[in-house]
């Protein structure tokens, strides 16, 4: 009485495992990535998007380079992501976020509350990467001169950080090996 219940259970269980319930979305991606080279150089730990041409018939891809400016891309999805990229034609920015800290260890030692206005100025100024004509306080005549030693601190051209400025570009077909050489100039 009991035996037709118990097999259909059982044997809705067996499909499930087989099968299995993972209701997480797949994205049909394929496998993707390269290296970013600046002026010869490699790229460490910049950050690589590939934004869509088409933004209505794809995902943007990221990923970050390594020492050795080598990437894979992966496809975010939610909470988790798809390793690669989904085929098509896609805008491909790389940007690498300045390091200005430049506060000694020294400097962290001091208590703010104990420096002059002068000191915390400075140590503000130092920390900010301005220029020493800033911190002594004069007039800075020249801000592109400030302006590009931050473009100079962030070590890449900033046209290649934007999706409507950048000239790079990369194609994701099926069968394809898909490996770019970005090599970034002034």
């Amino acid at each position: 009485m009991y035996r037709r219940p118990v097999l259909a259970a059982s044997g809705v269980a067996l499909f499930l495992s087989v099968v299995g319930c993972d209701k997480t979305p797949k994205l049909p991606t394929i496998p993707a990535g390269g290296t970013v080279t600046y002026n010869g150089a490699p790229v460490a730990n910049a950050q690589v998007g590939y934004y869509p041409a088409d933004p209505e018939s794809g995902r943007t891809a990221v990923a970050e380079t390594d020492a050795s400016g080598r990437f894979t891309l992966k496809t975010p999805l939610g909470s988790t992501s798809s390793p690669g990229a989904m085929p098509g034609e896609y805008k491909v920015t790389v940007l690498k976020m300045a390091q200005t800290n430049t506060v000694s260890p020294a400097d962290m030692k001091k208590n703010p509350a104990e420096m002059t206005p002068a000191e915390q100025k400075a140590m503000m100024d130092k920390n900010l990467g301005m220029p020493d004509d800033t911190s002594k306080g004069k007039e800075n005549a020249d801000s592109s001169k400030f302006k590009k030693m931050q473009d100079e601190k962030a070590g890449l051209p900033k046209q290649y950080a934007d999706p409507t400025t950048t000239t790079l570009k990369a194609t994701v077909k099926a069968g394809d090996k898909n490996e770019v050489e970005l090599k970034l100039t002034d």
